[in-house]
Parts: structure tokens; sequence; C-alpha cells
């Protein structure tokens, strides 16, 4: 796995430990349920999309480059939807 990966996976843990603590929510809890949400959807698109798209661009350095970082992509969004959904949550169990 690439750098990349890894760096937007500990700056997934803090976004999200950071949103808790500013929403009077338990930090850890939402720390975890965003690296799990991260690295299953970073998982889920490598095995599936990247392994299938590897054989095609064999011999090109920047689009293997890119595709490599399609699961870094999709999963800070897939985290994007996660981080929202627990600030509605959180929203309206204060109510």
């Amino acid at each position: 796995m690439l750098l990349i990966g890894r760096l937007a996976g500990v700056a997934v843990l803090v976004w999200f430990y950071i949103t808790a603590k500013n929403k009077g929510e338990p930090p850890l809890k939402w720390a975890l349920l965003g690296f799990i949400g991260y690295w299953l959807a970073w998982g889920l698109v490598y095995l599936t999309l990247v392994k299938s798209l590897v054989g095609m661009i064999q011999g090109n350095f920047m689009m293997a480059f890119l595709v490599y970082q399609l699961p870094v992509a999709i999963a800070t969004a897939a985290c994007f939807f996660i981080r929202r959904k627990l600030i509605a949550d959180a929203a309206g169990g204060k109510s």
C-alpha cells in the first residue's frame, strides 16, 4: 500500500476524534468508527476495482499510480458520509 493511503487513514482518525470532541460525543467511539469505515471501504475498493484494473495498465506508471489511489479517494468520500451521518445522529439526539 502506498504512503498516501496510510496517511489518509491516520488523518481520518484525527478528523473523527476532533469532530466528536467538538460535538460533545465520545471521541474514541467516533475515531474507531471512522477508522473501520475507512479501511473497510479501502479494502473493498482495492479488492474489487483495483485488482481488476491492474492488468490493463501495466506499462503506464502514471495511470498505475492513479488507479492505486482510487481506494484512498473512495474511502475518504465514504468517511465524509459516515461523519455526516454521525453528526446528524448527534444533533438529533440532543433535541
